[in-house]
């Protein structure tokens, strides 16, 4: 278990990480003891600062819910995270192309509580550039549209 100084000092790794834009390392490489749960922990000190500089918690994900993204990510169970208030864009709308350190698109579905999609089932992350638009239709889940500006 990573101790309460480290998991605060890699909590802000990740939140200037966000605001720079600049890549880090996996924590797992620097800290090959780091748990699970060290990794939650270092995740609920990230959301307290983006809450702390005004952002709010406006979903939840949960990802690698397929047996073959976990071996792939050498883990054994989902992983579970909030999605930030401006995480989100809209619909038909321009996506700002400088938030992102190496546009991927994989687009995921945001619908009512209490509904889940897989969206990693549906489609695969893809390169993106300024200017590059998207049109991605799920049949009776809807459509969705967008453009990097």
């Amino acid at each position: 278990m990573l101790d309460a100084g480290t998991i605060a000092a890699l909590a802000r790794q990740l939140y200037e990480a966000r605001k720079s834009r600049i890549a880090l390392r996996q924590f797992s490489r620097q800290h090959p003891g780091m748990t699970i749960a060290d990794g939650y922990a270092i995740q609920r000190e990230w959301v307290r600062l983006e809450i702390a500089d005004g952002r709010s918690i406006k979903g939840r994900k949960i990802g690698l819910t397929s047996r073959a993204m976990q071996l792939s990510s050498q883990i054994d169970e989902p992983d579970y995270a909030p999605l930030m208030d401006d995480m989100f864009f809209a619909q038909g709308g321009d996506i700002p192309i400088e938030r992102f350190i190496a546009p991927r698109v994989e687009v995921e579905l945001a619908l009512e509580a209490g509904q889940v999609v897989l969206a990693g089932s549906f489609t695969r992350p893809v390169n993106a550039a300024a200017g590059d638009s998207f049109h991605i239709d799920y049949g009776p889940l809807g459509a969705v549209a967008f453009r990097f500006s």
